[in-house]
């Protein structure tokens, strides 16, 4: 039952102003974002701008000229924060013609904190016409991340809403956990599925196959992912335990809020879940990285776990620690 559980979790709508996203991921920079479909993207390598995306002329309206565009830039900002990363991006705008800054503020995308600002310009390649820019700015790893939405003035509110939503789907991926497995058991791993921003990977015990099992454990990561309190999370997975069985027994056993260390500990055993008849419990562990979030479980077909194997399991997840790539 147990490793599907993080459907939960709600995901971005991927239909946004009448325009659906493609899912579009860099595994060298360790981002994702949402493409427009029918929108042409470039991916540079060599360069802070890593991905340029176009709105495309449609072939069958010429009165349409597409100038909406946005793009990714990457800069490497040592010993740097989010506050001067944009004040050095203002000020390099407030430097063109005709600079008027239209709104600013702060944001959250993904459980990351972002600064944004509006603003409109004269175009510096046709001096006759005013661009409109949408940026979005945030610091990590020492690392800039500045996104940049642009249109036409004239035609900007026709994309706003289209531009924040994209914003809305943009990632940085990298964080992970690293466990130490009881080397008794020598697990090894059965299933390893990418499908951001879920990563879900199950393991055996080396002398147990998928279709006869006795112990199997479960690691899922939810890129940039935060919940409200680990108490929100510990209720979505205790909840779901009751539907599946009445019988469900939910005890906490250790949990924490402290700012960096946002974890719970807990387990759930049953004598009989509705779509097996059989027993099943668990021993979970979820665990609030800065970005992402984290559910580890381990599992055994029996209605109580003994002592000695939720102090093990315990042990094995406490001991886990986070990291980036």
């Amino acid at each position: 039952m147990k490793f599907f559980l993080f459907i939960c979790f709600c995901l971005f709508s991927t239909l946004a102003h009448t325009q659906l996203l493609m899912h579009y991921s860099d595994t060298s920079n360790h981002f994702s974002i949402g493409i427009p479909e029918g929108w042409h993207y470039a991916y540079y390598k060599n360069s802070t701008i890593k991905l340029i995306v176009n709105r495309l002329t449609p072939a069958a309206d010429t009165l349409d000229k597409a100038h909406e565009n946005f793009n990714i830039n990457i800069i490497n900002e040592p010993l740097s924060s989010l506050e001067k990363v944009y004040n050095t991006l203002f000020s390099a705008l407030k430097s063109t013609d005709n600079f008027t800054l239209i709104g600013q503020g702060d944001t959250v995308i993904a459980g990351r904190h972002f600064k944004w600002l509006r603003e409109r310009h004269l175009n510096d390649i046709k001096k006759d016409s005013e661009i409109a820019n949408y940026d979005f700015v945030t610091y990590e790893n020492s690392k800039a991340y500045i996104l940049t939405f642009t249109a036409l003035s004239s035609s900007f509110t026709r994309f706003e809403a289209l531009f924040f939503t994209i914003a809305q789907t943009f990632t940085i991926s990298g964080e992970n956990i690293a466990l130490n497995w009881p080397p008794e058991e020598h697990f090894k791993i059965v299933s390893n599925e990418d499908n951001l921003p879920f990563h879900t990977m199950q393991m055996l015990p080396a002398n147990e196959t998928v279709d006869k099992w006795t112990t199997l454990a479960t690691v899922i990561s939810l890129e940039n992912f935060q919940v409200p309190s680990i108490e929100a999370a510990i209720k979505i997975y205790t909840d779901e335990s009751v539907q599946a069985s009445p019988l469900a027994k939910c005890t906490i056993l250790s949990k924490s809020n402290e700012p960096g260390k946002q974890y719970a500990l807990f387990k759930v055993e049953t004598s009989s879940f509705h779509n097996t008849g059989k027993p099943d419990s668990q021993v979970y562990y979820i665990r609030q990285g800065q970005g992402a979030l984290f559910i580890c479980l381990v599992e055994i077909k029996q209605p109580l776990l003994n002592q000695s194997f939720a102090d093990k399991w315990a042990a094995v997840f406490m001991s886990s620690k986070l990291y980036r790539d």
